[in-house]
């Protein structure tokens, strides 16, 4: 059982079972997706050995971040990985927990590929979503074989926030309904307000920078610049938002969030959108 939950969960389950239920049922939880990006460009240019072994190393250190932060793993999906915070055991600080493990996936990764670079094989980039809310939770699946894992409307968005990253070449990306629940201590920026394919209702989505503990004092301005071009920009005040947006481009030349933004402003300073303009950007990344 401690390949699947941490052994904290393990030693609940053994002293106290009635605490578990694991037959099903709906629960507040936090949902992550890690997944590789370009996995089959890669594993074309490996050998089947080499290619299960460097799956196996790196799995082996996801999934320790994942268990760190008091996760289930859920299951794998050929290279992406599936965890649940705050199921089975109840955790009120079950999106804090994902965002913690995400950020130590991050970092685990980079010490992944530094071994990789000294060994000339090419490093790897990942992409993490992130969502909370009500999933259906328990032993799914049919008499012959099950699982226990999580459904519903929460995975299907988590599931698209990881890919969504591509749109905006992020890494990390959480919902507004995981944003709610974050601690202080986490630095995010707004991204932008969505209407991802396959839900009927616009998010907002952020991406995770750091700690702030972790992070330089020009950073925490740089958050908080960013905040307030996008402000102008929801205004509709498109000269001032996008002389902030080139501006920042100025020092980080391949922030393709700021790239994004200039060019929206720029092609709203020539089609002004109507009075009935919501913000939404439709967006079908999977």
């Amino acid at each position: 059982l401690t390949r699947y939950v941490t052994e904290q969960v393990v030693d609940l389950i053994i002293d106290k079972p009635e605490s578990i239920n694991l037959e099903g049922e709906e629960r507040e939880s936090t949902i992550l997706f890690a997944d590789i990006r370009g996995f089959t460009t890669i594993s074309e240019s490996m050998d089947p050995k080499e290619l299960v072994l460097m799956l196996r190393d790196y799995f082996n250190l996801m999934v320790g971040a994942v268990f760190k932060y008091e996760g289930t793993l859920d299951k794998f999906i050929g290279d992406c990985i599936m965890a649940l915070f705050g199921a089975p055991v109840s955790n009120e600080n079950h999106a804090d927990q994902a965002v913690r493990a995400a950020l130590e996936m991050r970092t685990l990764l980079g010490q992944f590929n530094e071994i990789r670079i000294k060994k000339s094989q090419t490093p790897i980039e990942i992409g993490i979503g992130i969502a909370t809310g009500k999933v259906i939770v328990g032993n799914i699946g049919s008499h012959e074989r099950f699982e226990y894992t999580a459904i519903g409307d929460t995975v299907n968005l988590a599931s698209r926030m990881e890919g969504i990253n591509k749109a905006y070449k992020t890494k990390i990306l959480v919902s507004d309904s995981s944003h709610k629940l974050l601690s202080d201590n986490i630095l995010v920026r707004e991204i932008d307000f969505l209407k991802v394919k396959g839900k009927n209702k616009p998010v907002t989505i952020f991406e995770v920078i750091d700690l702030k503990d972790n992070v330089a004092p020009e950073m925490l301005k740089a958050v908080h610049k960013h905040q307030e071009a996008l402000e102008y920009y929801k205004a509709k005040q498109w000269d001032d938002a996008l002389a902030l947006f080139k501006n920042f481009l100025k020092d980080n030349p391949f922030d393709e969030v700021w790239h994004i933004y200039q060019n929206r402003c720029e092609l709203f300073k020539l089609y002004p959108p109507t009075n009935e303009w919501d913000r939404v950007w439709e967006i079908d990344y999977k």
